[in-house]
């Protein structure tokens, strides 16, 4: 009999420590896949796009990742904004044949790389941070030079307009967060 409610007990606390596990790893943030390495972006310019006779550049100093919260990463751009003009077909890259006037000073620009809320957010001189949630899969006019950038600095593509094949192999889902936050600030793009 003593036997019996020793196992008695033991299954119990067994249980009961099941239990007290099971809560605290569904209480947790779910991780999501690691974003990919860093590309290899000091030096270069990227185009972020073209549209009504002008191009936006970033000539990139510095890229580096902020925090890797448990449901992405977020990267910080440092570099150099420019505008270039052209006249009939925008250049599909950048070429020493562009004329870029560039901004006087450096700004950052931030990525959250994420797979179920990808966001991107650059610096405004009139209301601050300006930051863009993005559905890669139904995007807006304003939101398009965000999402360039945002591809290239999380998984180093320069194109994937209308590609609804590369951005499921990515695990990009259409229906995330979209919208635009004026005044924020760059640890908003990770809290859910």
């Amino acid at each position: 009999m003593r036997r019996l409610l020793l196992i008695a007990a033991l299954i119990l606390i067994l249980i009961g420590l099941g239990w007290l596990f099971l809560g605290r790893q569904q209480g947790k943030a779910p991780r999501e896949a690691a974003a990919p390495p860093l590309p290899d972006l000091a030096g270069q310019i990227l185009q972020s796009g073209c549209r009504q006779g002008q191009c936006a550049w970033l000539r990139v100093a510095r890229f580096e990742t902020v925090s890797a919260p448990p449901r992405g990463e977020l990267r910080r751009l440092t570099g150099r904004k420019g505008m270039s003009r052209y006249d009939d077909e925008p250049p599909a890259a950048y070429s020493p044949s562009v004329r870029i006037d560039w901004d006087p000073r450096d700004t950052s620009a931030y990525a959250f790389c994420s797979r179920e809320r990808p966001a991107y957010a650059f610096s405004d001189e009139e209301s601050g941070l300006i930051l863009h949630y993005l559905d890669l899969f139904d995007l807006a006019g304003y939101q398009q030079a965000s999402a360039t950038i945002y591809m290239r600095l999380c998984h180093d593509v320069a194109s994937f307009y209308d590609d609804e094949t590369l951005l499921r192999s990515l695990g990009y889902r259409p229906g995330t967060r979209s919208e635009q936050i004026e005044g924020g600030a760059p640890e908003d793009l990770a809290r859910f």
